[in-house]
């Protein structure tokens, strides 16, 4: 059985759920040109002054397509360590070599 929704239908639904919805489709082929409609979408409703959709990211997982709300994809980043302390201006090097650079005399002061 088919379920036909509109896209902003979807929009709201999405942003009204917990955690977004995942839409079910047939293929991957499918599931980008659903996606790309929807970013289509997106935009006239922009165009048109309505702002509250550009908060939704559209996520193809296989063949299914999920509606997420950004601000839930967020998740608290952490950094496993063993130890931090501040560093003294004596344990700083006179030169610094410039990052992504591998030349010689490339240096920042």
């Amino acid at each position: 059985m088919l379920i036909e929704k509109s896209p902003q239908e979807l929009f709201d639904l999405a942003l009204d759920s917990e955690c977004g919805i995942e839409i079910v489709l047939d293929d991957h082929t499918s599931a980008r040109s659903v996606r790309r409609m929807f970013y289509n979408e997106r935009d006239k409703l922009r165009a048109l002054g309505n702002l509250g959709y550009d908060s939704l990211s559209f996520i193809i997982k296989g063949h299914d397509l999920w509606i997420v709300p950004r601000d839930r994809l967020r998740g608290e980043q952490k950094v496993e360590l063993l130890d931090c302390r501040p560093l003294g201006r004596g344990e700083l090097p006179d030169r610094i070599l410039s990052r992504g650079k591998s030349r010689v005399g490339v240096y920042i002061s």
